[in-house]
Order: structure tokens, then sequence, then C-alpha cells
């Protein structure tokens, strides 16, 4: 809060705007003096009647208005973070630009902003777009060393500029900005690279501070966004987050999702009445639910979004049953240390009908897959799922040999395949699978073991067909091939991988730079060759 806002009595600012002892031009000075930081103006906001009650009056002498509904709300959030995302043709970008241009009115020289995008050949549409709001208003622009930047006549700055990946953000190091914009949040695969730099975020004067990014559903990063901002509470919902520093009290942090749909932009709807139709045609239904609605519970851009669809799922997941005595148990594992790492455990059927009790519980084709039980060794650091546990390769095995001992009592689990990186030794110290198998190193090789798994030339993409064919046969009812299931209680397969997304340059890979972890092991366990058990050259 600014030192003139301490101690506002806000029902006597809301009594004097609706006077009729004052003018329209008196009034609009009170509204703009009393919003200038906007974390403090809440209770003005509900005395007021909202954000679209206000709006008219506050942008009265605006060329560029923003448009009722979450564009208006973005601009008098007093959120510390917010996530403006949604549909296509939202509006979003313009809100960004029209939001800084409030708090360069506000707070003058003090105002500070920054717009990123992944790629700087991606600014070029939103350059343009620019000149319509601040070229009227005789803000001068400077393009010079391709550093592009608007100045206002009073010295508020607005740059744009790319950030690609973490080491983009560490070159920011010792700069300080008022206003953070991350365009197109859902193109990063993880938020590390934006992480970094809310240490930028930060004014020596008392000018407010905000982080901002917007996103459409799907893409590399659809996983963390909807971890962070869209799951943990409704639309609108200030999320506050309790924060102890090393000294000094605890201190509070907002956050809020606001979401904005096609039919929030009123003028691009009505300059360009078709785009709903263009939008209505671009493919699966998915992505129509992504582009128009902008529904971040969809399966949009990935691996398999075709297959595990809603009514797909149904048919892959499976209430958990007693697994048969018959059936092999194996597991597998992809290693990660500072990435998670992940543990199925897999049973393959033999055919014949399972009961529980007496009660049937179905019939698969021998060879059919299940994943059982799984451990997925991340750090549920609600920022980024995609942040590992750091375990030693031995203190993983204890763990696997505990949870074995609770999933599977008196059944033998079979060593199925690992990340074959975990065979790799620099010939001084053990390999982690040494470390795994003897975890107490006195060669007791009293732990677990694994089989290399394959990654030969072409190995990835054979093995995405591979799974590919597999859950396909699982859609089928009754199933007439082997297929591949999932018991509910594999919570983290089936939260990632729906979203799995395709490589930008390899359509036929994943993006390995996304939470791929359980899809590895997965994949590991269709391609390569287990003891006991016969498969082909490409897989099942």
């Amino acid at each position: 809060m600014s030192a003139e806002q301490q101690g506002i009595d806000w029902g006597l600012i809301a009594a004097a705007m609706r006077s009729n002892r004052l003018g329209e031009g008196e009034k609009l000075e009170v509204l703009r003096l009393s919003f200038a930081d906007k974390r403090a103006v809440q209770p003005l906001l509900d005395a007021l009647g909202g954000p679209d009650a206000i709006g008219p009056a506050y942008f009265s002498d605006w060329h560029f208005k923003p448009n009722p509904g979450p564009q208006t709300a973005l601009m008098f959030c007093g959120a510390d973070e917010i996530f403006y995302g949604g549909a296509r043709g939202g509006g979003k970008s313009f809100g960004f630009m029209l939001h800084f241009l409030d708090h360069a009115l506000s707070w003058g020289r003090l105002a500070r902003g920054i717009i990123f995008r992944r790629r700087f050949v991606d600014l070029e549409d939103l350059i343009r777009d620019s000149w319509e709001i601040f070229d009227p208003l005789r803000w001068k622009f400077f393009a010079g060393g391709g550093r592009p930047s608007w100045r206002s006549p009073d010295g508020a700055e607005l740059r744009f500029r790319y950030l690609q990946k973490e080491s983009d953000a560490v070159s920011y190091q010792g700069q300080a900005f008022t206003r953070i914009y991350m365009e197109e949040a859902g193109t990063y695969p993880s938020p590390r690279a934006m992480d970094l730099m809310r240490g930028c975020l930060r004014s020596a004067y008392g000018a407010p501070c905000q982080l901002l990014l917007n996103a459409n559903p799907g893409g590399r990063g659809h996983n963390w966004l909807k971890t962070r901002y869209v799951d943990p509470a409704p639309p609108n919902t200030v999320i506050e987050e309790r924060l102890s520093p090393p000294v000094g009290p605890v201190m509070i942090w907002r956050r809020i999702f606001i979401p904005a749909k096609l039919a929030d932009n009123p003028p691009l709807l009505g300059n360009d009445p078709q785009y709903v139709a263009r939008l209505l045609q671009v493919g699966a239904d998915w992505l129509v639910q992504a582009w128009l609605e902008g529904n971040w519970d969809i399966v949009a851009g990935g691996m398999f979004d075709d297959i595990l669809t809603a009514e797909g799922k149904q048919r892959v997941i499976l209430p958990g049953f007693p697994v048969p005595e018959e059936w092999p148990i194996y597991r597998a594992l992809d290693w990660g240390s500072a990435k998670p790492f992940s543990v199925g455990w897999w049973a393959i059927s033999d055919g014949d009908a399972v009961y529980d009790g007496n009660k049937l519980v179905g019939k698969w084709p021998g060879k059919s897959l299940f994943r059982v039980a799984e451990w997925y060794g991340s750090a549920r650091d609600p920022e980024d799922p995609n942040v590992g546990l750091r375990m030693l390769a031995s203190d993983v095995a204890r763990g696997i040999q505990a949870r074995e001992k609770q999933l599977f009592p008196n059944r033998m689990v079979l060593p199925g395949p690992a990340d074959s990186s975990i065979y790799v030794s620099d010939g001084v110290s053990r390999s982690l699978a040494d470390e795994m198998r003897d975890p107490r190193g006195d060669n007791s090789n009293d732990g677990v073991s694994f089989v290399p798994s394959d990654k030969g030339a072409g190995s990835r993409v054979s093995g995405w067909e591979a799974l590919r064919r597999m859950l396909t046969n699982s859609l089928d009812f009754p199933p007439e091939n082997p297929g591949l299931y999932v018991f509910e209680r594999c919570r983290d397969w089936i939260r990632t991988m729906p979203t799995l997304p395709r490589d930008e340059l390899n359509p036929e890979d994943v993006d390995t730079d996304a939470e791929d972890h359980i899809a590895d092991e997965t994949r590991y366990m269709l391609t390569t060759r287990r003891p006991g058990v016969e498969i082909d050259r490409r897989g099942w």
C-alpha cells in the first residue's frame, strides 16, 4: 500500500463518487488517486459495485479502453501474481499492454515493465499491435540493437524481450522491474526461467510490483500451469500463500486465475464474426474446447490425445483388483534425481478370467499389461511438479523394497527394465544400478535389480508406436488383442500421460523437456526383453 493510501476511509470515497456535488472530472481524479496502488482498493471496489461499475468512469478519457469483464477485472486486480488465461482471441495480449499503461499513468518514471516471449520472433505481432496503444499518447519507440521498448513522456518504460531458458533469466540479474509479463506461458515446459525473474520484481521507490502471465490450454506447459493456477481454487478466487522469511513477520503472496474467453472480446467478434466459425473447424473437439472455451480440463496437444480422451480413459483406467498369482509382476524404472524418478509395477495377464472371490472381475487377452502400482519421485512442488526428490540410489532401492513388501506380500517381483543410464560407471565409483542392487555396499546384493532398457536407434519412436498400439487395443470391448490398462490408484500416470506433449521439431517423439518420466518408464516396459516373457522385435 502506498503512503497516500494508508488510513483512507473507503466508505467516504464511495459516497463522494455518488455525490452530485463533484463534477465528472473531479470524480475521475479521485478514482485515479485512489487506485494508484490496487493492492489496497478491494474495499472501494466492493463499495462501488466492482470493476465493471467503475470502469466506464475510470477509463472515460482513454482512446483504447479495456473490454468489460475479465479484461477490466485484470486492470483492477491487486494480486501479486495473475494468470490471465483461456481461449484464443480473449484479448489477453492487449489486456497486458493496457494494464501497463494504467500502471505508467499512475507511477510515471517509476513504472518499469518487461514483456517476455520464449522466442524473439514471436514478439513481432505484439510490437506491431502496441503502436495502437502507445503511439497516440506520444510515447517514443526505440528499437536500437534489437532491444525494442516504449518510453512515455514522463519516463515510464516497457521493454519487449525473449526469455527461452533459465540462463537467459540469469542475464537480468541486477535489473529491476515493477511489472513482468509472460506472454504465452504455455510454451514453457517448466516455470523455472519465469520464477528466476521474480528476483528482478522490485521497486526501491515503493511502486507496486506484479507478475502476470497468459496462456491457452494445451502445449508444453499445460500441466504446470493447470497445477499452479487452475486446480487450487475456482476462477477469480485469490489464493493466499504464507511465506516465512528468515527475518521478520510472515508474509502473504496472493495469486489468482482470471479466465478469458473469446466471448469476452466483443471488438474482435464484431470486426471478424467468422472467427468463431473458423475455430469450430480447427479439428478435434478438445482443440475447439481449448481455443474457443478456454477449457483447461481437455487433453490438448498430447502424444496420445486421440486415445486418452474422457471416453478412452474409461476403458484404460480400471478399479484395482487382486493380482492373480499366475500373473508375473515386474518393476520398471526411469531414473531421476533433480527431475522425478518413476517406478512402476506391471502385471501381465495370462488370458484367463479374473475373479475377486466368487465375483468375476474381467477377462483380458494374454500378454495384456496392467500398471498396478507406482512410486513417483516428485518433490510435489505445487509450483513445478517436474522437480525430483534428489534421493540416493540406495535409498530409492530401500523405498522400492518397502513398497513391494506392502503391496505384494509373499509375491516375487521380477526385474523389469530400467533407464540404461543407471548402468554407466566412471570406473571409480559404483554405478547407480550397483548401488540399488547392493545398497549397503557389502556385496550382500540384497537390494533390487533391473535389466537395461533398449535405447538403440529408433527405440523411442518405435516405443511410442508400441504404446499407442497397446492403448488402442484397450479401447475395444470386449478386448481382442493385448492392451495396456492402469489401476486408478496410479494417479501420476493418469495425470501426466494424457497431456504428454509432442516434440515441436519431431512430432513422432515426445517433448523431453516435459514431465515425461512415467511415459519413458512405460515405454521401457513395452520394448525391453524381460526374463520369462517373449516379445517380438517391435515390442508387444
